[in-house]
C-alpha cells in the first residue's frame, strides 16, 4: 500500500521547524494600493486578501499536491498563474517562481455560512525558492520591480 492522503491534519508538537504558519490578511494600505494601481478600483479583482502558501521539497511534490487539489470536488479552481513554467517571463515575479491558484470552496457548510464565492489564494512553492525569499533580498526585489511598473 502506498503513502495515504492526508486531507488536514491539527498540528499540536513541540517542532517548530514542521510548523504550519498562517498567512495574515494582505494589509489594508497594499490592498488599497493594488485597487488603484492594477485594478482601476474594481474590488471584485482583489482576489488574494485570504492567502496561504504551501512549501515543497520538490516540482514532483507540488505536482500531487496540485492533483490532489484538481480532484477534490470541494475545491472550485477559478485561476492558475503556474511561474514554473518556462515560458513565464521571471521578471515580471522578481526571480521568484511558484504555482498559484486562486480557489474558492463550495459544500454544504460554506453555503450555509454563505462564504462560498469566497475567493482565497494558494500558493505552492519549492522550499528553496521560499527561503530565498524570505532570507535575501529577492522579496524586496519583487516589491521594487512591482513599484517601478506601479503594480
Amino acid at each position: 500500500e502506498g503513502p495515504r492522503e492526508v486531507r488536514w491534519v491539527r498540528y499540536e508538537g513541540e517542532d517548530t521547524q514542521h510548523r504550519p504558519g498562517w498567512a495574515r490578511l494582505k494589509g489594508f494600505d497594499r490592498a488599497i494600493e493594488k485597487l488603484c494601481r492594477s485594478y482601476r478600483g474594481e474590488v471584485w479583482r482583489l482576489l488574494d486578501v485570504v492567502r496561504q502558501c504551501i512549501v515543497f521539497e520538490s516540482i514532483e511534490d507540488i505536482s500531487r499536491c496540485f492533483q490532489g487539489i484538481c480532484e477534490d470536488e470541494e475545491l472550485v479552481i477559478l485561476r492558475v498563474k503556474n511561474r514554473f513554467d518556462p515560458q513565464f517571463t521571471s521578471q515580471q515575479s522578481g526571480a521568484y517562481r511558484d504555482l498559484c491558484l486562486n480557489v474558492r470552496l463550495d459544500n454544504e457548510e460554506t453555503r450555509r455560512l454563505g462564504v462560498n464565492l469566497h475567493v482565497c489564494e494558494l500558493q505552492l512553492s519549492l522550499k528553496d525558492y521560499k527561503a530565498w525569499a524570505m532570507h535575501s533580498q529577492g522579496h524586496r526585489r519583487y516589491v521594487d520591480y512591482r513599484n517601478t511598473r506601479g503594480e
